[in-house]
């Protein structure tokens, strides 16, 4: 679901699957500002009463994600990947030394890479619709870098 920052109008993504019937504190990732944005049920969506919040109009009426805000997407999926996977080197770097051969040490890792995936999957796929799997570019990049 497209969303827009009352303050600044840029524009965002929620999963509205995830967050259906609940209250979520939101923070403009450009201006900061923070809002509560509630997901009913039946699909109504609308801001906290308050004093300075009103009703946000319909999605289909939100502006689309504008290229700016996309990259900067992107960028944050890519960060997202980076940080994982180096943290998966960094704790198995000892392990990952001795071994030369890709597949034994994508083996090794399996339970630390599903789970890093996972992770991933939640912050990165209700944000962008369709990406490549920089995930995956990840792991070849950074952890099998040098590994034949």
């Amino acid at each position: 679901m497209v969303i827009f920052c009352q303050q600044c109008s840029r524009t965002g993504t929620i999963d509205e699957y995830v967050y259906a019937g609940k209250r979520v504190r939101l923070r403009c990732p450009y201006c900061s500002h923070e809002f509560v944005f509630s997901l009913p049920e039946h699909g109504a969506v609308g801001r906290e009463e308050g004093s300075d919040r009103s009703r946000v109009p319909d999605p289909a009426a939100a502006k689309p994600l504008d290229t700016e805000a996309y990259q900067g997407l992107i960028l944050e999926a890519k960060r997202i990947a980076r940080l994982i996977i180096s943290e998966i080197k960094l704790y198995n770097q000892d392990k990952i030394e001795k071994i030369e051969s890709r597949k034994e040490i994508l083996e090794m890792l399996k339970t630390d890479l599903t789970r890093g995936k996972e992770h991933y999957d939640h912050r990165i796929a209700g944000k962008l619709p369709v990406l490549p799997d920089y995930f995956n570019e990840t792991v070849d990049e950074i952890l099998l870098a040098g590994k034949s």
